[in-house]
């Protein structure tokens, strides 16, 4: 089983390396993608990781935003929504300090604008704003945990 999920992720590198080739985007995708079934239990790893402050928000937001284009450039729009919902948790938490990464995935955001259908536009303008609002936003300023965006379960009262 171990050795299948080493080969999985392996595969998926590659086909992601693959597609990242064709473009002058900085493409850095996800060791999983959000085609998998696994990508919840990544985005619950990353986000505490980043909760924690073991891993830079900037490269998760970056590393989200090009599993979108990733998953763009295969026409599946419902992976594009799943990347960008998670990358907007994390770009919730992200600063002006991850200017680098934060700009990488705009750049990259903005060329999935390009590449989605219609009703997926709200989402991505959504995403892109979202990215702007953390490069322009001071450490001071950010919330002390990724938001959890959820939603919620049992009776309202």
């Amino acid at each position: 089983m171990r050795h299948a999920i080493t080969v999985g992720m392996l595969v998926i590198a590659a086909t992601s390396m693959a597609a990242a080739a064709n473009t002058d985007l900085d493409i850095n995708p996800s060791p999983i993608g959000p085609d998998s079934q696994f990508y919840g239990v990544q985005i619950g790893v990353q986000n505490a990781f980043v909760d924690w402050g073991i891993i830079d928000p900037g490269g998760v937001v970056h590393q989200r935003a090009s599993d979108a284009y990733l998953a763009a450039q295969r026409n599946d729009t419902a992976a594009v929504n799943r990347s960008i919902a998670a990358m907007n948790q994390v770009a919730a938490v992200a600063s002006g300090t991850e200017e680098t990464r934060l700009q990488s995935a705009q750049a990259v955001l903005e060329a999935v604008q390009g590449q989605v259908p219609d009703e997926a536009q709200p989402g991505i303008e959504t995403a892109i704003n979202t990215v702007i609002e953390a490069q322009n936003r001071f450490p001071a300023d950010v919330p002390d945990r990724i938001p959890d965006e959820r939603p919620a379960t049992g009776v309202a009262g």
